[in-house]
């Protein structure tokens, strides 16, 4: 874990969800992996509050340019986003957290979300392209507009649905058949949904192992360093950090102990 502050060297609106940031910064893109995490500190530089972040999902890492990318939320998010310029700097942790868990025979992706929730799969999409993986990504999101179509890479097979509950969407959409074809699924789905998605794993799977599905859950990490113990979750008989032992963590985990 560093502590920097990287300049931002590029910003985009996409309405209406987010807004992208940039960074340019070595040491997060070379290593930061996909399901990483960054925390903003939320302060401004001559406050007294050095403590209190707020955690965003790498959404996308390019090691050529050396630039990490986060999205943004348009409704809440840290302070001042919409005064922020090229040439800016921003106080930042990271990379934080343990990332996906991608083995090499991993060759059919399965990524399940809201499009509120879609950053972390994004850097993950990414890298499965890369590594010539087939990339399946199933959105949930409110009635209205899609995500812009620049977020979402040609190679990846895209299903979004829209209705009041964009989990129920998400989960509505996931076929029998995309649960069979998929060698992993990886989810940002709220705590809600596991269960559902845990039945359904069991209905439709004839072995369900350990690492098959992989949940990102919420970044509540008001200290992002284990100190203030608000981001506990009960994980097994366990209770863990999701600043610590997260933000990724196996679903057999959350819901069958």
């Amino acid at each position: 874990m560093l502590e920097l502050a990287p300049p931002i060297v590029a910003t985009a609106q996409l309405a209406p969800y987010f807004d992208a940031l940039i960074f340019g910064e070595p040491a997060l893109a070379q290593t930061a992996q996909p399901g990483q995490f960054v925390a903003v500190r939320m302060a401004h530089a001559d406050s007294y509050d050095p403590v209190h972040r707020f955690g965003l999902p790498i959404a996308g890492i390019d090691r050529d340019a050396n630039t990490i990318t986060l999205l943004s939320p348009t409704t809440g998010g840290f302070r001042d986003r919409s005064n922020l310029r090229v040439g800016d700097t921003l106080n930042l942790l990271g990379p934080l957290g343990q990332g996906w868990l991608t083995e090499p025979r991993t060759r059919q992706l399965l990524l399940l979300g809201t499009v509120a929730t879609v950053g972390s799969l994004l850097a993950l999409a990414a890298d499965g392209l890369r590594r010539q993986c087939a990339v399946t990504l199933i959105l949930g999101g409110p009635i209205g507009p899609g995500l812009p179509a620049q977020l979402i890479p040609s190679a990846v097979e895209y299903h979004l649905g829209r209705g009041p509950d964009p989990a129920a969407v998400a989960l509505e959409l996931l076929d029998d058949a995309s649960l069979r074809w998929a060698d992993a699924i990886y989810t940002t789905l709220p705590a809600a949904a596991w269960p559902i998605l845990a039945n359904r794993i069991e209905q439709i799977r004839m072995r369900w192992e350990r690492g098959f599905a992989q949940v990102a859950v919420d970044l509540t990490v008001p200290c992002a360093v284990g100190v203030c113990g608000v981001c506990e979750l009960p994980v097994g008989r366990k209770a863990k950090l999701i600043c610590i032992n997260g933000p990724i963590f196996d679903l057999r985990d959350l819901t069958r102990g």
